[in-house]
């Protein structure tokens, strides 16, 4: 599979897509019936360019075939993306040699938005590509999946054409970096643990030119990450703790991640007795701060980025953390153990705490799946999200609506505080509610921060 860029219209295209917006469909439906040969009533009768909408128009000119493709009323890049990749994705067995994506005669939707738009078309190549089902065998042997030879061309005006090329560039490295999160998230358990997650961290970091630095199970003994250290204490498998550095020249700004590390939860002692086959995700939030550290490598952002990844397994065993357990932390606060599957905020207060007392970044933000409650309160539209920092609170909010990954800033009260507070020690790690559970852990963690917003 190649993609490349140019403003010449390349002979013998087998199909070239044109994306259209319901909004702009009507200025276009003239010319598109005249190219196709046929009746303008037949053309809009058959296509209202509605998101999800297709429809393929046999021709002789330049390309065998015209698939018109609707973005319905949201013209936007996350939506070109989603609409490409969705094509490419249920055609991708069936593709042509040669298929051109219209952004310059028909392309209104990019007017406005030209890089943007590019980025989303080779983005949604490459995840078009994806495949989930890697485990699967043809004749007890493991499928081979093998991208088809196929070459996508994106035609757009001459003048445009090097602003498209490094959007181009741009849309490889942000899908590639997607991959690398969904193919974490997607293997199981047994083959993405601590220590080869670690390890995978590591090999970015030489290749994309960053600081990675792991520490094992010694050393996290020696640094006092002591939460991380007590949810580990079921697993055969030793922890990690990653610390990953992208800090350019004269950086604007220094962002601090961490990221939930949770490779397998089964719930400890307190067991889960529902969708424990999901749990192989909860390392998601750990996965996607890898890698944003990877992308701000590639794409050479003027913010230094730090990450942190305190990353174990949480299992049943003999020697696992019990409810009723009191355990130090890194910050040295006691923690009274009353859940022991609250575990994910006890790994992220370590991380929370290191990331504050040796970096003291300008914004520090925690990346988990850390509670079923909010997917109750915001279903699977929207992150929840709570911060003290309202211009923060504007500045995600804004990003989530520009990219579609919608975030729903929670309420962050004084009048949670008392959720937390342990009759035995400094904090307890659940309030035995089945209410506000997502705001609760994040009272929770919020003493870890040591007053930073």
């Amino acid at each position: 599979m190649k993609i490349r860029i140019s403003s010449d219209k390349p002979e013998n295209l087998d199909n070239l897509l044109v994306i259209l917006d319901s909004a702009t469909w009507a200025t276009h439906q003239n010319a598109i019936a005249e190219t196709a040969g046929i009746y303008l009533e037949t053309l809009s009768g058959d296509f209202k360019a509605e998101n999800k909408e297709s429809l393929p128009l046999f021709v002789n000119l330049f390309t065998k075939k015209i698939t018109l493709l609707g973005l319905g009323k949201k013209n936007t890049a996350p939506e070109v993306c989603t609409l490409v990749r969705r094509f490419v994705h249920q055609n991708r067995s069936k593709l042509p040699k040669n298929i051109g994506i219209d952004l310059e005669t028909w392309g209104s939707f990019a007017e406005n938005n030209f890089a943007e738009s590019v980025e989303a078309c080779v983005s949604g190549i490459y995840l078009g590509f994806y495949e989930i089902g890697k485990y699967k065998t043809e004749k007890g042997k493991p499928k081979k999946y093998k991208l088809p030879d196929t070459k996508f061309t994106l035609l757009v005006p001459a003048e445009k054409q090097k602003q498209a090329e490094k959007a181009q560039e741009r849309g490889k490295i942000l899908a590639e970096t997607q991959i690398k999160i969904m193919d974490w998230v997607n293997k199981p358990s047994h083959e993405v643990t601590a220590l080869s997650f670690a390890k995978d961290v590591e090999e970015s970091g030489k290749k994309y030119n960053y600081s990675v630095k792991v520490l094992h199970k010694k050393e996290i003994q020696k640094e006092g990450l002591h939460a991380l250290l007590a949810v580990n204490q079921g697993s055969e498998i030793p922890p990690t703790f990653t610390i990953m550095e992208y800090i350019p020249k004269e950086p604007l700004a220094t962002v601090g991640l961490v990221g939930k590390g949770l490779m397998f939860d089964t719930g400890g002692l307190n067991i889960k007795v529902q969708a424990m086959v999901n749990m192989k995700c909860d390392m998601a939030g750990g996965a996607s701060v890898a890698a944003v550290v990877e992308a701000a490598a590639r794409l050479e952002l003027p913010i230094a980025v730090i990450g942190i990844v305190p990353a174990t397994d949480s299992c049943v065993d003999s020697r696992s953390f019990r409810p009723s357990d009191v355990i130090s932390s890194y910050s040295g606060l006691s923690i009274e153990i009353i859940d022991t599957d609250a575990e994910g905020r006890l790994v992220l207060a370590d991380g929370l705490a290191y990331l504050k007392r040796n970096y003291n970044p300008d914004v520090m933000i925690d990346m988990a799946t850390l509670t079923g409650s909010v997917i109750g309160t915001l279903g699977f539209k929207a992150a929840g999200f709570m911060t003290h920092n309202d211009t923060l609170a504007q500045e995600l909010y804004a990003a989530g609506q520009a990219t579609q990954e919608k975030v729903w800033r929670l309420p962050f009260w004084e009048d949670y505080d008392s959720e937390v507070k342990s009759e035995i020690a400094d904090l307890k790690n659940h309030h035995s509610s089945p209410f506000a559970g997502a705001i609760v852990a994040g009272k929770f963690l919020e003493a870890f921060v040591e007053n930073h917003e």
